[in-house]
């Protein structure tokens, strides 16, 4: 991580607080998905554990199964249901101002940042538009809502060297990766255009009127709460392209595709 120099600006102290923050939302994230996942199953067995129609041998089983289910269900109720001021514990911190030579470098990490918010969501416009030229009896509807998901790394320096191999989703990579909430769909984001920064203050060295942000660069530094100086930090911005869709397959008959992509045309 370069320095901010000529200024008392502490960026170690914002970076720990950052990925403090974003370990806290990902474990609250993880608990969440576990609970969702867990009660389903639970439901199921706790459904066929009372189930009449069934031999005593295979009620008797699904009631065991229960039962081992059903102090994990609680113990995820819990853990979701503790308040904001249980899981943070550490005050904001104020890094400091840094230098002008440094605030100028964070006005161009926005202007680098705007200019690619217009490239995804070209790109997926685009994508999606030659997908469906191509493919246009495919069994997939690719007119199904595509989603980007945003994540960005950081050059912390050789003093936060701890955050390496923190993050083993993507395997042989040993970036800590940040996610940013955002979305991107064809149609959507072209009526996104305009200035999102809600840095209203005149004496903010990334004002408004003077710095504008795009919907990406507000993203990063407002809903995630990246704090505007670690902005020359970014070493990547990385985007995964996911798209969904589920068809009856067989039998044939069930399946039209042609059809329902035309009304959502139309529509």
């Amino acid at each position: 991580m370069a320095s901010p120099s000529g200024s008392d600006c502490d960026l170690q102290r914002a970076l720990d607080a950052l990925i403090l923050k974003s370990l806290e939302e990902k474990l609250r994230a993880a608990l969440g998905r576990a609970y969702a996942a867990l009660e389903g199953v639970h439901d199921e067995l706790r459904a066929l554990s009372v189930e009449r129609g069934l031999p005593k041998a295979y009620t008797a089983a699904y009631a065991r199964l229960r039962d081992i289910a059903s102090p994990a269900l609680l113990a995820l109720v819990k853990a979701c249901e503790k308040s904001a001021d249980e899981w943070w514990r550490v005050e904001r911190v104020d890094s400091g101002m840094p230098s002008p030579a440094w605030i100028d470098r964070a006005r161009q990490r926005v202007e680098q940042i705007n200019a690619l918010d217009l490239e995804l969501a070209a790109s997926l416009r685009q994508a999606r538009d030659l997908l469906l030229e191509g493919q246009p009896d495919a069994i997939f509807d690719w007119t199904m809502r595509a989603s980007v998901k945003v994540a960005l790394t950081l050059n912390h320096g050789p003093q936060r060297s701890i955050y390496d191999h923190l993050d083993q989703t993507f395997v042989g990579d040993d970036k800590y990766r940040i996610q940013v909430g955002c979305e991107y769909e064809p149609g959507r984001n072209d009526e996104m255009d305009g200035n999102w920064s809600e840095f209203n203050d005149p004496d903010h060295p990334l004002f408004a009127g003077t710095c504008p942000m795009s919907y990406l660069c507000h993203c990063i530094v407002h809903h995630l709460g990246f704090p505007w100086e670690l902005l020359p930090c970014i070493d990547t911005i990385e985007a995964t392209l996911e798209f969904h869709d589920c068809q009856t397959v067989w039998p044939v008959a069930r399946r039209d595709v042609r059809g329902r992509r035309e009304g959502k045309r139309g529509g």
